[in-house]
């Protein structure tokens, strides 16, 4: 998250530079800081490169061991000399269990909104969850992407999608107003084919078969406009990653159903029991920034690489870049176009065909794939080598433990 200090300074810059000299300094060649810059879309920052000297060493921005830290520093201009006035010597004061410094806070716009934000939640729990030990719910549909009914404050008359590349609860904005969604602020959102406009928010309640989540953070976007991607059902909302996670949840592709269980040790012993009477496999994910879960796996047998864990891709099962698609030796001259839409509007994208989609040992063949755009290396400083998503689940039943950072594949009878 720290790329995020920038992105929000980015914007100020010309402002600052008005009155004073502002820079960004870090100790990477020059060339692989602009790279990253243009990734990042920073235009209005001066940036430095300290590769060639001790500057982040001198002024407190590196450990003994060289690892670099984010230090502010502020130098002034007295008697034609430049004198260091002040240092976020914060970042080096002990801290309180479970707070992670907060020596740059005043120049972090993301942790001032934060700040404001959660006071609406004040008083009360979020994602405080009330209900049984599991329950189920059963697809309305499982093609081109699963989708179940659900309620916001209220009962059941909603349809959502499944899909693990979404974070938090998406609802549209038609949903928000009838359910009198409290509205916290208004952004952009990053989606397949471009941005479009969100709010962040806040609902009192959202029913999910027999459980009741309470005082619940939504995202608020036109989500309608994506019902044609799934064969015209009327999309009311998204369930990603960060509401799977309240849970130990399985995307049941086998049976039709998705299934939430309360997390608790109990639970936990009674899912890898069943998990290993049924032969599932138990494969390592990461999660990066809030719902980004990425795990080993191989493009028709080619070595291994971290692909994301994105179940919504409606009627595909794997994403990469042009590049990537050519180092697994697939033929982008045998290819199709499809037009679809995402949250951004309107999409076009190239298919082709992959042989074989493995993670660990399951396999599956003939794989429908699709040329995009991955932007990992900007957002998370690492690469991937693409997506992996419905079709490639689709035989299976995906159970998540974010616990224990797991997913179980479970193989059909």
């Amino acid at each position: 998250m720290c790329t995020s200090i920038l992105d929000g300074l980015n914007g100020q810059a010309p402002h600052v530079t008005q009155r004073a000299n502002f820079a960004v300094v870090a100790r990477s060649p020059i060339q692989r800081i602009r790279e990253f810059a243009r990734g990042r879309g920073w235009t209005n920052l001066r940036l430095l490169s300290s590769a060639g000297n001790a500057y982040t060493r001198d002024y407190h921005g590196e450990t003994p061991d060289g690892g670099q830290m984010p230090m502010l520093n502020v130098f002034t201009r007295r008697g034609g000399k430049a004198h260091h006035s002040y240092g976020t010597e914060l970042l080096y004061a002990p801290t309180e269990p479970g707070r992670d410094p907060c020596h740059v806070d005043l120049v972090w716009p993301l942790w001032n909104m934060f700040d404001s934000t959660l006071e609406s939640f004040t008083g009360r729990t979020p994602n405080e969850i009330i209900g049984p030990e599991v329950t189920h719910l059963p697809f309305v549909i499982t093609d081109p992407l699963p989708m179940v009914r659900g309620g916001v404050n209220g009962p059941d008359t909603l349809y959502f999608l499944i899909d693990t590349g979404g974070a938090e609860l998406i609802i549209d904005t038609a949903v928000a107003s009838a359910a009198g969604a409290v509205v916290l602020g208004q952004g952009t959102g990053v989606f397949a084919g471009g941005t479009a406009p969100v709010a962040d928010g806040r609902v009192d309640s959202v029913r999910l078969g027999e459980f009741v989540m309470r005082n619940v953070p939504v995202r608020i976007m036109d989500i309608r406009k994506t019902s044609p991607a799934v064969a015209g059902q009327r999309v009311d909302g998204v369930i990603g990653t960060v509401v799977l996670y309240h849970f130990l949840a399985t995307i049941d592709y086998l049976r039709g159903e998705l299934v939430l269980r309360r997390r608790s040790p109990a639970m936990l012993v009674q899912v890898e029991r069943e998990a290993a009477a049924a032969s599932a496999v138990a494969l390592p994910f990461w999660l990066a920034s809030d719902h980004f879960m990425f795990a080993w796996g191989s493009v028709n047998g080619r070595p291994p690489v971290l692909l994301f864990v994105d179940t919504g891709l409606a009627g595909g099962g794997f994403v990469c870049s042009e590049e990537a698609a050519r180092s697994y030796g697939i033929d982008l001259t045998k290819t199709s176009t499809s037009e679809g839409v995402s949250g951004a509007g309107r999409t076009r994208t190239t298919w082709f065909a992959v042989d074989s989609l493995s993670m660990g040992p399951v396999t599956t063949r003939n794989v429908r794939g699709a040329v995009g755009t991955l932007a990992f290396r900007q957002s998370f400083g690492f690469d991937a080598g693409g997506i992996i998503s419905h079709q490639f689940f689709r035989e299976h039943a995906l159970t998540f433990d974010f616990e224990g950072m797991r997913m179980f594949l479970t193989p059909e009878p």
